[in-house]
C-alpha cells in the first residue's frame, strides 16, 4: 500500500512489527501527556476568564475577559472531536499481542500494523500542517476582533492576537510529530533509529529532539 525500500523487504517480519509496536506507543504516551495537558490548561484558561468577567462590574473589561479566555476551550474541544489517532491504534495493536502472544498470524498483524501506523504518520503530519495554523490565526484575528467591535480597545486586542498566537503555535510546536519521521526510517529500512525523534531545521542547520 506504500513505496517502500528494497532494504525494507529484507528485514524479517518479526522486526518490523516489533519496531512500528514500539513507536505506535511511543508516540501514544506523548500524545495522551500532550492531549491531557492542553485540555487541562484550555479549561483552566476558560474557568479564569469567566470567574474574572462575572466578578468585574466594568461592561468592557467584561468583554475582554471573555474574548480573551473562552477561546481556550478550543483546546479541549478540538482534542475531543479530533483526538491524535495513535493513542486508539495503540490500543487496537495491543490487542493484537494479547489475542495472539505466540505470533501465530504475523503477517496479517503485520499488514494491519503497517497500515496503522502509515495513517498515524499522516495525522501528525495533518494536525500540525498549515491548515492548523491557518486556523489558529483566524481564531485569534475573530476573538481580537470582538474586544475592537465591543469596547474599541486596540491596544488590548493587539495584546490578545499576539499572545493568542503564541499560545497557539506553541500547542503546535509541541504536538507529538514523532510517526512522520519514523514512519520515513521504516519506508527506508531502518528499524534502529529510536522512536520519537523529531528534527527541525532552520537556515541550512538542522537538529533533533525526543518528542
Amino acid at each position: 500500500f506504500f513505496e517502500a525500500e528494497v532494504t525494507l523487504g529484507a528485514s524479517d517480519a518479526r522486526s518490523r512489527f516489533a519496531f512500528i509496536r514500539a513507536t505506535v506507543g511511543d508516540q501514544a504516551r506523548r500524545a495522551m501527556t500532550w492531549s491531557t495537558a492542553w485540555s487541562f490548561f484550555g479549561v483552566a484558561v476558560a474557568g479564569e476568564s469567566v470567574a474574572f468577567a462575572a466578578a468585574t462590574v466594568d461592561e468592557k473589561k467584561r468583554i475582554i475577559w471573555l474574548a480573551q479566555g473562552l477561546p481556550a476551550i478550543g483546546f479541549p474541544g478540538l482534542i475531543l472531536i479530533d483526538p491524535l489517532s495513535v493513542m486508539a491504534d495503540d490500543r487496537e495493536l495491543g490487542k493484537m499481542v494479547e489475542d495472539d502472544p505466540l505470533q501465530t498470524k504475523l503477517c496479517a498483524s503485520l499488514a494491519r500494523a503497517e497500515v496503522l501506523f502509515a495513517e498515524d504518520a499522516a495525522d501528525e503530519k495533518r494536525k500540525a500542517g498549515i491548515f492548523s495554523h491557518a486556523l489558529c490565526v483566524l481564531a485569534n484575528l475573530a476573538s481580537s476582533a470582538v474586544i475592537v467591535i465591543g469596547t474599541g480597545d486596540w491596544t488590548s486586542a493587539i495584546l490578545n492576537g499576539v499572545g493568542g498566537e503564541a499560545v497557539s503555535e506553541f500547542n503546535l510546536w509541541t504536538l507529538p510529530t514523532g510517526a512522520v519521521s519514523a514512519f520515513e526510517h521504516y519506508r527506508a529500512g531502518d528499524l534502529t533509529v529510536p522512536s520519537g525523534v523529531r528534527t527541525v531545521s532552520a537556515n541550512g542547520l538542522s537538529f533533533s529532539i525526543s518528542w
